[in-house]
């Protein structure tokens, strides 16, 4: 008797969240993945990089910070675009996303922009592009030496590796010593 009683309250038991699981809605999924910390002042939500940036932002040029607070309040939907554009780093004064340095070929982008003919254009568009074409050899160089770096340490672990190999027996009585000399006497049964 006892053992058909547990095995009846089991089986319910067992069925109780399946019967509860159809009475309650299923929460929508979120489109983007789940969203980081909330924000405390509109309780919605916003993505750690973005609070990380407002933050940065509120510090270091607080005049912006209020105009995009502003704008937040006003118009989110322009707030969403203006964190994007300057999340890419095109702002209006041409400075790039990686501080408050201006684009290291800002001049010749400029020239592009204000060229007036399309003789001129095509005259700043080819100077872009020399410059263009610099920088990408310049990193194409650079990493070529990191490669050149990296292949003399490969070859130098080869060699070591090869060497360790050749007196392999040699340093396996080396390493055998040194243990049976750092042995600990054997304990006593006194």
């Amino acid at each position: 008797m006892k053992t058909k009683t547990i095995l009846s309250l089991c089986l319910c038991l067992g069925f109780m969240p399946l019967l509860h699981s159809e009475q309650q809605e299923t929460p929508p999924i979120e489109k983007r993945g789940p969203r980081v910390q909330k924000d405390g002042e509109r309780g919605g939500q916003r993505p750690q990089g973005v609070i990380e940036y407002l933050k940065k932002l509120k510090e270091n040029d607080p005049e912006e910070f209020n105009r995009l607070e502003k704008l937040r309040a006003e118009d989110p939907q322009a707030f969403r675009n203006e964190l994007r554009k300057n999340a890419w780093g095109r702002k209006e004064n041409g400075r790039s996303r990686y501080g408050n340095q201006p684009h290291p070929l800002q001049a010749e982008i400029l020239k592009v922009q204000m060229a007036k003919t399309e003789a001129e254009k095509a005259e700043a568009i080819a100077e872009l592009r020399l410059k263009v074409s610099e920088r990408v050899e310049i990193n194409l160089e650079e990493r070529e030496e990191a490669i050149e770096k990296i292949r003399n340490k490969l070859k130098q672990l080869e060699e070591q590796n090869e060497q360790e190999r050749i007196r392999r027996e040699e340093i396996i009585d080396h390493h055998l010593e040194r243990i049976l000399e750092n042995l600990p006497p054997p304990p006593t049964n006194e």
